[in-house]
């Protein structure tokens, strides 16, 4: 028996999954709409999972903090999600939820469902992933049609942010994978070319996030760097009190300058004021769907910032799930001194400020390895 046999014979659901995921990315092969072979394959999977799952549901156990979230997260699709969508769908509510959104949400969160109630290797599907990602994304860097208006890289993703998003999370994944000091060097490598040529300012952000977060990380557990990280912040800080009015017009300015004509910055003020529209709104959301606009909220527009996004859609619980695991994780990394880790999830966050990302199964799935690995660093310690 070769050793890829024996490989595919143990982790035969890792690599379909891992297929799966990284599949998704490509939707120039979509077959229509938002169904694609990457969703037919994690779908079918999923599936298979869940009979395996009900087969032997006496196993099932919610022994680990990733069972546990994931559990969150069904329970959230199934009274949350899906009944306040059909709800307000069915009574014509002015704001028109999308009940097809529904079957995002539900293919996120029952692919780790399988992933956690199947006790499968997420680090196994993590690297497959990567490879993937890599691989057929640098593959396509000579392609024309790769390059979305002859200048972004889309790889093969008809859209850059969508590359981006899948590149920002396969850092997040790949840092804490243990692999060899090179071949991680490489992977990091070919990922930050990647990130460039995107030229998506939210994911440069991100990556300059990244950077800055692990620098600054870095040098707090110096003696020597310390010191002087103090004695700018207390330099930066008495500089911005004294020129606090300049520098907040300064931002204002360039916020409405990068948003087209107040683009951006409208799509986030009418989706704050969607959610805000009553206690349930704010508590549960308006079920899946997109509702901000231009010129108010409803026009079936996303904001294009995850918070603002998830809060329409689930309210503070929906947001909540998203943001909170992901914070815990960062501080958890950073308290076993695990700084690469912890600065790629910050700068998830600061990418995410600026795009939707709350349909994509890779960020959920990154958030999932997260509380995975940190109780196995608590274990191990």
């Amino acid at each position: 028996m070769t050793l890829l046999n024996l490989y595919f014979k143990s982790y035969k659901y890792e690599m379909i999954f891992g297929f799966a995921l990284a599949s998704i990315l490509f939707d120039r092969f979509r077959l229509g709409g938002r169904i694609g072979i990457g969703e037919i394959i994690l779908a079918l999977a999923a599936y298979g999972s869940l009979l395996l799952i009900i087969k032997n549901y006496k196993k099932i156990s919610l022994n680990d903090l990733g069972a546990k979230y994931v559990a969150a997260l069904v329970i959230f699709l199934l009274f949350c999600i899906t009944p306040n969508t059909l709800l307000n769908f069915w009574l014509g509510m002015h704001h028109k939820p999308s009940v097809a959104d529904i079957f995002a949400y539900a293919t996120c969160f029952f692919f780790l469902g399988s992933i956690a109630f199947l006790k499968l290797d997420h680090n196994i599907i993590a690297k497959i992933c990567i490879f993937i990602v890599l691989i057929f994304t640098s593959a396509f860097i000579g392609s024309g049609d790769a390059w979305y208006g002859d200048v972004r890289f889309s790889g093969g993703s008809d859209n850059p942010n969508r590359l981006a998003i899948y590149l920002l999370s396969s850092m997040a994944l790949l840092s804490q994978l243990n692999l060899t000091p090179f071949k991680k060097l490489l992977c990091i490598l070919a990922l930050s070319i990647l990130i460039y040529i995107t030229l998506s300012d939210a994911a440069r952000l991100g990556f300059i996030a990244m950077i800055l977060t692990f620098i600054f990380l870095k040098g707090c557990r110096s003696l020597f760097v310390l010191p002087l990280f103090l004695v700018i912040g207390i330099i930066a800080t008495t500089m911005i009190l004294l020129n606090l009015e300049a520098i907040i017009n300064f931002f204002i300015n360039l916020w409405y300058a990068a948003s087209t004509s107040n683009y951006r910055f409208n799509l986030i003020l009418t989706g704050i004021e969607a959610w805000q529209e009553n206690l349930f709104t704010i508590l549960i959301g308006h079920g899946a769907g997109a509702f901000a606009g231009f010129a108010g909220p409803y026009e079936g527009w996303e904001a294009h910032s995850t918070p603002v996004d998830l809060l329409t859609v689930g309210g503070l619980f929906g947001f909540s799930l998203f943001y909170f695991p992901l914070i815990y994780s960062i501080f958890r990394f950073i308290q076993s001194k695990d700084n690469f880790a912890a600065s790629c999830l910050v700068g998830l966050i600061i990418f995410s400020l600026f795009a939707y990302v709350g349909r994509h199964p890779i960020i959920w799935f990154v958030i999932y390895v997260s509380l995975m690995n940190i109780r196995t660093k608590e274990q191990h310690n």
